[in-house]
């Protein structure tokens, strides 16, 4: 078999299944991802390479992963591995699959670096702290983009710390501190010199009453310890607010993904905990997602 007829044969059976599912459960595009997953090629490169032999242990692996998502495993999950910010990221059912959402979080949080930049000069280390880290595709990205930060990653979930610390290595990213923690129960802070220029943080704000309408693939597949953030969905806002003035520089900042009803009360927490320049971001479809604030200094 070639790589073409194991194209034909994958999306023929993705159409057949498209047929007898709801609409949108398929995209129609999922035969390309795993093949491009599977042969380490993008699209262009199954096209070109068409008439090249295929074996059959990776016509029948191809198979059983298309048979996967059909039934409503994420595709992430089934090829192992999920874009952000222009590079691939290992992904497994230990973290989230990378969404949209998250890259107005990091676009919000490399521009603080920038200012943080032209404030204190080259002279100085800046220092950044990734807090609910998850498949760590924020401090990977901000490390890989940035080599001279000082970058460390914290999450309670040593699964998820170890797939975290396989992206830093797959993204050319390894000089990351990653720290088991339940927030910053176990982050180091001996002295002044231990705080950090930015904090940034994509928590569980998933509540309770949401909770039970996500969607099936969701709540079926993916962590519920990095979804639920208590019943009003703020539970982890509120605790890394209190907390982080201890750990932030004067001027730090704290940038923080919300779900898009939630930027308010946020807002008002960061606020009340005399935060200034208090900031919204919308994301790319212009709901409300991201809120910073600066520490007093």
């Amino acid at each position: 078999m070639t790589l073409a007829e194991l194209r034909r044969r994958l999306e023929a059976e993705c159409r057949n299944a498209r047929a007898c599912l709801p609409e949108g459960e398929l995209s129609g595009a999922e035969a390309d991802s795993i093949l491009t997953a599977r042969f380490r090629m993008d699209l262009t490169g199954l096209l070109m390479h068409g008439d090249a032999p295929v074996s059959a242990a990776d016509a029948a692996a191809c198979e059983t992963q298309l048979r996967r998502v059909i039934g409503g495993e994420p595709l992430q999950y089934v090829t192992g591995r999920a874009p952000f910010m222009g590079r691939y990221f290992t992904v497994n059912r230990a973290v989230l699959i990378p969404r949209l959402d998250t890259e107005t979080l990091y676009a919000e949080a490399e521009k603080r670096i920038k200012l943080l930049k032209a404030a204190h000069g080259s002279g100085r280390t800046l220092r950044v702290l990734d807090m609910c880290t998850g498949s760590g595709i924020i401090a990977v990205t901000l490390k890989a983009e940035h080599p001279e930060l000082d970058v460390a990653a914290a999450d309670i979930s040593g699964e998820a710390l170890a797939v975290a610390a396989e992206n830093a290595k797959l993204n050319g990213a390894a000089d990351i501190t990653f720290i088991e923690s339940d927030l910053f129960e176990r982050v180091p802070l001996k002295d002044d010199r231990d705080r950090y220029d930015l904090i940034v943080s994509n928590p569980p704000y998933v509540s309770a009453e949401e909770l039970t309408g996500l969607p099936r693939a969701v709540v079926d597949f993916e962590p519920e310890i990095a979804l639920y953030g208590g019943v009003d969905g703020l539970e982890f806002y509120r605790r890394i607010v209190a907390a982080a003035e201890h750990y932030l520089a004067p001027g730090g900042w704290l940038c923080f993904e919300t779900g898009d009803t939630q930027t308010a009360e946020v807002g008002a927490l960061l606020m009340a905990a005399g935060f200034t320049e208090v900031t919204v971001t919308k994301d790319l479809a212009e709901r409300d997602r991201v809120v910073c604030g600066v520490r007093k200094g």
